[in-house]
């Protein structure tokens, strides 16, 4: 069993949702992590480095598998990524573990978590629709939804965040309805995690931090004087207004409010700025 010792001597393991919109800096942000097993589930999710800015992120790229419809490749029915145990989503995760174990993957990154709520429902109409029939035999779609929210909840709670390292679960953001808005306690909440289903009421709780990240662009004057887009990536990590709305961002790490340009590097040295207690008391 864990002891005192272990904690106190180990270095924090970050378990981190990170949300925004399209080009906010998820997957950059994610693959800033050391030592990467990658799944995803967009076909050109890691194509960012690629690209000048991010090529220094491939060295942190250790292993990675794709879960999206190919048909060329035989990946042409989502019941290849879904299903409980056997599918190819568990598959990458036990893979993930069996390396994390040999020390060859520290970080484990599911981009994103959006895709797979839809992927799992796509799963669910198609294969799983007469487990949830009405005593007159049509498809009760409420109680459907409830069945995604415990298929989500098992797969973060017992396949994800347990992992043994650090984990990054990225996700896109949604405006709520005004029909969702009418059910809310705090009325003034309306950006969420685009997770379908009620799952996204509950998600950001089972993580130590749940981010929110913003693409920001100004024009200022060159060396020249010739005007000149400055692009910025800011990280909300409190709950504040930010993005239009009241966003919950959450730490249990005592990161500031906002950290511009973030990464892993930038999100432990403010850990360790706070603890420095910790490299006093150590416990043998």
């Amino acid at each position: 069993m864990p002891t005192k010792a272990d904690f106190i001597n180990s270095p924090p393991k970050l378990k981190v949702m990170v949300s925004g919109h399209f080009g906010s800096g998820k997957t950059t942000l994610a693959m800033s992590f050391p030592k990467v097993y990658y799944i995803g589930t967009e076909p050109e999710g890691l194509e960012i480095l690629r690209a000048p800015d991010g090529q220094h992120l491939l060295k942190n790229l250790v292993e990675y598998d794709m879960l999206y419809v190919d048909p060329d490749s035989g990946k042409d029915a989502v019941r290849e990524f879904i299903e409980e145990r056997s599918g190819t989503l568990y598959k990458a995760l036990a893979r993930a573990r069996e390396l994390a174990k040999k020390g060859v993957v520290e970080s484990l990154v599911l981009d994103n978590l959006t895709y797979v709520s839809l992927l799992c429902w796509d799963y669910m109409l198609k294969y799983k629709s007469n487990d949830y029939l009405t005593d007159k035999g049509a498809v009760n779609k409420l109680q459907m939804y409830g069945g995604l929210k415990s298929w989500l909840f098992r797969l973060c709670i017992c396949e994800v965040i347990p992992f043994r390292g650090n984990v990054v679960v990225t996700c896109h953001l949604k405006a709520e309805s005004e029909e969702k808005m009418k059910k809310k306690k705090d009325a003034s909440v309306d950006l969420t995690p685009n997770i379908l289903g009620g799952f996204r009421d509950e998600a950001e709780g089972l993580f130590a931090a749940s981010l929110y990240l913003e693409r920001r662009t100004a024009t200022r004057p060159d060396a020249q004087n010739k005007p000149t887009t400055i692009t910025k990536y800011v990280c909300y990590t409190q709950q504040q207004q930010a993005l239009g709305s009241k966003i919950l961002a959450k730490n249990r790490y005592g990161l500031p409010p906002i950290i511009e340009n973030v990464s892993y590097d930038a999100i432990m040295q403010h850990i360790q700025s706070v603890q420095p207690q910790q490299a006093v008391e150590v416990v043998t």
